[in-house]
């Protein structure tokens, strides 16, 4: 089955990628969004958090280090 899979998507490959973009140009900007929104959202806000509490401790940091040099 696997190999039936990979003979298929090798010879068809091309027809693959033309159904892709039709389909994700057939979809509004805004259902696109909310699709991806629904998807990877709790992902997207992990990632802000993350970035947020990464950003904190080097500011604090590079302000710990400023205030030491000065």
């Amino acid at each position: 089955m696997r190999t039936t899979a990979n003979d298929l998507l090798r010879r068809h490959h091309h027809q693959i990628g033309l159904t892709v973009r039709e389909n994700l140009e057939a979809l509004e900007t805004d259902t696109l969004v909310r699709q991806i929104e629904d998807r990877v959202g709790a992902d997207l806000q992990f990632i802000r958090l993350n970035g947020a509490v990464v950003g904190g401790l080097i500011g604090v940091l590079l302000a710990i280090t400023r205030w030491l040099a000065v």
